[in-house]
């Protein structure tokens, strides 16, 4: 049995969503053959040519910095060419329909069952949480696990119960809007305009994206989705946005670069110290104040010059201010903050104010 006929053979047989009978081991380990066979193939393509050329590719962005696209139309060779990129995508998709095989495959054993368990509940973004799957998605993963482990007294009945409450609806109307399957085709497509429109495709789905900055400095990207009646459409589309990204390899790092230049972030990495966290605030144009009740407090200029800056240099100063929050939010830190004002600071006499800022910058 060939890597193409696994897939034909098995979709028909059980599709990808819905509940089936048990196959015998045999159909179980062939499809499990051309899914490691797919999985060496794209793994031997990453290492030896897709992830060399996409080092050099982020090398040369690093040191010559500016705009992601201008530098791709002006030295396109510093990139990864496209036929590695598409070539790496194919690769990608034929393993995740692999994957998806035999998720939809009624597993014929433990062992079947445990590769399910882990395949689902693996950490696939590096974020601590596992993927929110359709309950369509894991419907024969749950029979599975009543039939082999012996408890099938409720049947599956609870994984087809429908809502009886009609709770309101959040975002556009997902019954009315653009299949799915034709947003994720579309996306396939696409190379250097991906980020925004994976963001797009998102928006259009009601389905919140934001770049997370954890205290290590790693950036994760989160997507969210509200409780509302349509859950069900929703996490369909999300899954299904979810597994395009993770067939390019750049992808998500990409949409992450495209959030943190539009200011779509939350940057949760404090400053390494009181000093550090003031001085980054004195070289936005900020001031520091402590009042004569003791009372610690800032100011910060922000007019139309700022405004158009933050735009186009990527929001440093609304990351700054999250940072600086998040450092005088611990315990005792504005107490030492206020401490440090008063060091090296200026009193001043009208106001009787201690009050910390940029050598020649003018008081007000």
């Amino acid at each position: 049995m060939n890597m193409m006929t696994a897939i034909h053979s098995t979709t028909a047989l059980t599709g990808l969503g819905g509940i089936h009978s048990p196959l015998n081991k045999d159909d179980w380990g062939g499809l499990m053959a051309s899914y490691l066979a797919a999985k060496k193939a794209e793994d031997g393509y990453d290492v030896e040519v897709w992830t060399p050329a996409y080092e050099r590719e982020k090398k040369f962005v690093k040191v010559w910095g500016g705009d992601r696209r201008q530098l791709f139309e002006e030295h396109p060779e510093e990139f990864v060419p496209s036929e590695v990129d598409d070539e790496m995508e194919r690769l990608q998709d034929v393993r995740c329909d692999l994957e998806d095989a035999l998720v939809a495959m009624p597993a014929p054993d433990g062992e079947a069952l445990l590769w399910k368990l882990d395949h689902l509940l693996a950490d696939r973004n590096g974020d601590g949480c596992v993927s929110a799957w359709s309950l369509e998605f894991v419907a024969q993963t749950v029979a599975d696990c009543r039939r082999i482990l012996g408890d099938d007294q409720y049947g599956l009945s609870v994984m087809a119960a429908k809502q009886t409450r009609e709770p309101d609806l959040v975002g556009p109307d997902l019954g009315s809007a653009e299949p799915i399957e034709k947003v994720i085709k579309s996306l396939a497509a696409l190379r250097n305009n991906y980020p925004t429109a994976f963001i797009k495709a998102c928006k259009d789905s009601g389905i919140d994206v934001t770049v997370m900055r954890e205290a290590d400095g790693v950036d994760h990207l989160m997507l969210g989705c509200p409780c509302d009646g349509q859950e069900k459409l929703r996490l369909h589309r999300l899954d299904a946005l979810r597994a395009q990204l993770r067939r390019g390899k750049s992808r998500r790092q990409d949409v992450i670069d495209t959030l943190n230049l539009c200011g779509r972030f939350a940057d949760n990495q404090p400053f390494g110290s009181i000093e550090e966290a003031a001085e980054a605030y004195l070289g936005f144009g900020g001031r520091i104040y402590v009042l004569p009740d003791g009372q610690c407090e800032e100011t910060t200029p922000y007019d139309e010059e700022r405004i158009e800056a933050e735009h186009y240099d990527g929001y440093p100063m609304r990351r700054m201010l999250q940072r600086y929050q998040l450092t005088l939010g611990r315990r005792g830190a504005r107490e030492a903050m206020a401490a440090y004002v008063r060091q090296h600071g200026a009193l001043d006499e009208k106001s009787k104010a201690h009050v910390l800022e940029r050598e020649g910058q003018a008081n007000g």
